[in-house]
């Protein structure tokens, strides 16, 4: 049959075919030619002015969780494409992941888009993939974000509630329930003193000599804090997390056991202040201990396991062998003769913070609700809420009510409190 083809075709047309075959060549040749070209501009065009990051980890790794954490705070009021809040994953009461889907995110006035995408490679593990775009042609872009998503996340100090899952684990849980407020020494209203006192204490932490250094002085900072209920305490620990920059990791020391009490620096980070509150509710077994060292007396049994912490597993914890340099350890107590001298004794508790009535207090606090109260009547309020040793919460409870100094008093001198 091919015979046959071949000798129907005339010398004439050879030409012809070959002009086709050419043709279809050079044709052949533009279309692979222009289906490449989109991967030209993808490219070598798209990174003129459009910039992308992509991260590919395991779901569960901690550069996974610090990227979307840099993420909400940069731009907390995200939304994805059906404009609906962004949506979280929770890990743990403190970690937090941007659930799979697409968003758009808004930085400088630029529209950011957010893609992200979850697949299981061979060995049965979960991976995210947050690719992230945006419309620039600045290269820095992502640099520039993220610097500032950093030092944002970093400056945003946080209040964590402690606790432990089982009591004989020794595992220790922090629940993040929010942001330092900010609350000044001011805003505190403690007396002259005691800020002094708590000034000069954070300086020489934050300042060591050389000769400390040198002599190997243990690096930390103990404060005990003491008074009667409602003479602010907690505002003061507060005001302290927010003029030093420290997280509040916040728990009681009922809830360890001389197995579980040292996990309790386990995990924290640094620029940390770690409060024990009702330091008195620790156990009154000093499993033998001497006021001036934590040596057992071997000689004398103890009575069974213990069911909170023993004085001398607190010791330990406070300037044992594996307690961590830089520490910030404050605690608070409304009855500080309940505490054992080996407790307080100094270089074990470097500041304590005697909370109460003071003249200074009460008209500092007065003249915040009533700046425009003259100085007699503040004078003789501050005299009688001292005669009275009245809380300086009590006062804040009446003084929300009444707009008015002297309604404020009157009704004080007919209450107790």
């Amino acid at each position: 049959m091919l015979s046959n083809l071949l000798g129907e075709l005339k010398t004439e047309n050879i030409p012809q075919l070959v002009l086709y075959f050419m043709l279809y060549q050079v044709g052949n040749y533009l279309w692979g030619y222009l289906t490449t070209v989109p991967s030209y501009i993808q490219c070598y065009l798209f990174p003129l002015f459009i910039q992308t990051f992509s991260m590919r980890n395991y779901s569960l790794s901690n550069d996974h969780f610090k990227l979307h954490a840099y993420l909400k705070d940069i731009s907390p009021h995200s939304f994805n494409y059906n404009y609906s809040r962004i949506q979280y994953t929770t890990r743990t009461t403190e970690q937090k992941s941007i659930s799979i889907g697409r968003y758009i995110m808004k930085y400088k006035g630029k529209n950011v888009y957010l893609n992200i995408n979850s697949d299981i490679s061979t060995h049965g593990d979960l991976y995210i993939t947050t690719k992230i775009s945006v419309l620039s042609f600045d290269k820095t872009f992502f640099d520039t974000l993220f610097d500032e998503a950093e030092k944002n996340y970093n400056r945003n100090k946080h209040v964590y509630i402690g606790k432990i899952s089982q009591r004989n684990s020794g595992e220790a849980k922090w629940k993040m329930i929010g942001d330092i407020p900010k609350i000044s020494f001011k805003d505190a209203i403690i007396s002259s003193e005691n800020q002094k006192r708590l000034e000069n204490a954070f300086y020489k932490f934050q300042n060591r000599t050389k000769r400390e250094i040198d002599l190997k002085i243990p690096h930390r900072l103990v404060i005990l804090i003491s008074g009667s209920p409602g003479f602010g305490k907690t505002t003061v620990i507060k005001a302290i997390g927010y003029e030093y920059d420290l997280h509040i990791r916040s728990t009681s020391i009922t809830l360890y056991n001389d197995s579980s009490i040292n996990d309790v620096t386990d995990s924290i980070g640094s620029n940390t202040a770690i409060i024990f509150e009702d330091i008195d509710a620790m156990t009154s077994n000093r499993n033998c201990v001497d006021n001036d060292s934590n040596t057992k007396d071997e000689s004398k049994p103890r009575e069974g396991k213990n069911e909170t912490v023993s004085l001398s597993a607190f010791l330990n914890f406070l300037d044992g062998v594996g307690t961590p340099e830089g520490l910030v350890v404050i605690m608070t107590t409304n009855c500080p003769e309940k505490l054992d001298p080996a407790l307080v004794r100094s270089e074990r508790v470097h500041l304590h913070l005697k909370f109460g009535p003071d003249r200074e207090v009460y008209t500092r606090f007065i003249q915040r609700f009533y700046p425009d109260a003259d100085a007699d009547s503040v004078a003789e309020f501050a005299n009688h809420c001292l005669l009275k040793k009245i809380s300086t919460a009590s006062m804040q409870s009446v003084f929300r009510r009444f707009e008015d100094i002297a309604e404020a008093r009157k009704f004080m001198e007919g209450k107790e409190f």
